[in-house]
């Protein structure tokens, strides 16, 4: 997933503030964004978010039927009472729909997730992700892309993240950025870690469409964190929580 940090060329922003962009800028999108919500949404505002349920509930009725999936608590979800950013790996198209449907299905609880702007742009998976409270950054993966962004993940009290930043090409935990760590520390949140195990032979990046295969997604006990330790040896933690979950 994307870290959250300021772009090189916003050397005075501080971390997690979105790109800042001119007035001028700024009035030039707003016309074309309003006239885009305008077209696509038009006198239907109820089909996106039905589009999203649909889909969701459709990838659990996949994951638990066809592909005998199972989720194995390790956390205790229920016992959670507080805020809490997730790390998971990042091996198909399925991850953040999968998950957002789980945890807001069987937990009741709503996740939102950083993406990165060029998905938002996709004819499908745009819909999706502009109505599950998912915040954008930039495609460089270095910031928060708006102000309305940045206000939106300050205020969330569960989030999700892929700290590798992109779906793994063979199945296997790539390096995590820092952008999780930084972000945990930053809201005061523990961090819970989450395998996705089996879906990259579910749904990998080189496939059209999914394929059952047997899957399990597993929740890890949550991890503190702690202001004295370091971004880079709190990274390499999750990674390592991460890669015990795995399989």
């Amino acid at each position: 997933m994307p870290s959250p940090q300021p772009r090189p060329t916003q050397a005075a922003a501080p971390p997690l503030a979105p790109v800042a962009r001119s007035a001028s800028a700024q009035g030039a999108q707003a016309t074309p964004t309003h006239k885009a919500k305008h077209r696509s949404d038009g006198h239907r505002p109820w089909l996106t978010p039905l589009l999203r349920a649909l889909v969701s509930r459709g990838m659990l009725l996949f994951f638990y039927r066809l592909c005998r999936g199972r989720v194995v608590d390790l956390a205790g979800v229920e016992r959670l009472d507080h805020g809490f950013v997730i790390v998971a790996n990042h091996v198909s198209y399925m991850d953040w729909i999968l998950l957002w449907g789980l945890f807001r299905y069987r937990y009741g609880i709503q996740l939102t997730f950083l993406a990165k702007e060029r998905l938002f742009r996709h004819w499908f998976w745009g819909k999706l992700v502009t109505c599950s409270c998912c915040v954008r950054v930039a495609d460089d993966g270095q910031s928060v892309a708006s102000l309305s962004d940045y206000k939106r993940l300050k205020q969330a009290r569960h989030i999700a993240i892929f700290p590798e930043g992109t779906r793994s090409r063979d199945g296997r935990l790539g390096p995590f950025k820092p952008g999780a760590a930084q972000l945990a520390k930053r809201l005061g949140l523990p961090i819970v870690p989450v395998a996705l195990n089996g879906l990259y032979q579910v749904w990998p990046a080189e496939r059209t469409l999914p394929r059952p295969a047997p899957c399990e997604l597993v929740i890890g006990a949550p991890l503190p964190t702690d202001a004295h330790e370091s971004e880079a040896a709190l990274t390499e933690r999750l990674r390592q929580a991460v890669a015990r979950l795995a399989r």
